[in-house]
């Protein structure tokens, strides 16, 4: 996995606060595909100068993003807890991960219902990418948001990557309760 975040440091596109952003906040990774996912995420590492002052392992965290994924619903099942979980796949693999609307901790931007109200998402589909917010400790992904069709087909202005991270990174990072 690329470490984006590590790129854009390298590079100089931070300002002095996005920059001291990006060192106390989660680090942004760009997965190639599942088989570089699943090799790599458990090995994620989470750097000594971020868990300071925050004991609570739970905010130990990644965000990655994969592009051009598919995704399976557990919407059939019995049980309420397993609708939630859904299996990201490709040709090199796949990983179950949890798009729970209703949780205070990692909210997403975006449910499978507003998806599939706005983008025509359906059950077993291909989309254009997904965001995760990745627990290190507890090594459990959460999906956060899906974009079932490319930006650019949705917005005339051509957004690059290092752009779109620059963005991101420089959010404020949401409160935890």
């Amino acid at each position: 996995m690329q470490n984006i975040t590590d790129m854009l440091r390298r590079e100089g596109e931070f300002s002095w606060w996005g920059t001291y952003q990006a060192f106390r906040g989660p680090e942004l990774y760009l997965a190639e595909d599942m088989a570089d996912f699943n090799e790599n995420v458990s090995r994620l590492p989470y750097p000594w100068y971020k868990q300071f002052p925050y004991e609570d392992r739970q905010i130990y965290r990644a965000y990655i993003t994969i592009y051009n994924i598919g995704l399976r619903s557990f919407y059939g099942m019995e049980k309420e807890a397993e609708r939630h979980h859904f299996l990201v796949h490709d040709a090199t693999g796949d990983a179950v991960m949890n798009w729970e609307p209703g949780r205070e901790i990692f909210r997403p931007r975006n449910t499978f219902d507003e998806v599939h109200l706005q983008e025509g998402l359906t059950d077993d589909d291909w989309v254009f990418n997904i965001f995760l917010v990745y627990l290190i400790h507890e090594q459990l992904s959460y999906i956060c948001e899906v974009q079932k069709v490319h930006p650019i087909q949705k917005q005339e202005k051509k957004i690059s990557l290092l752009e779109q991270a620059r963005d991101f990174i420089s959010e404020p990072v949401p409160a935890f309760g």
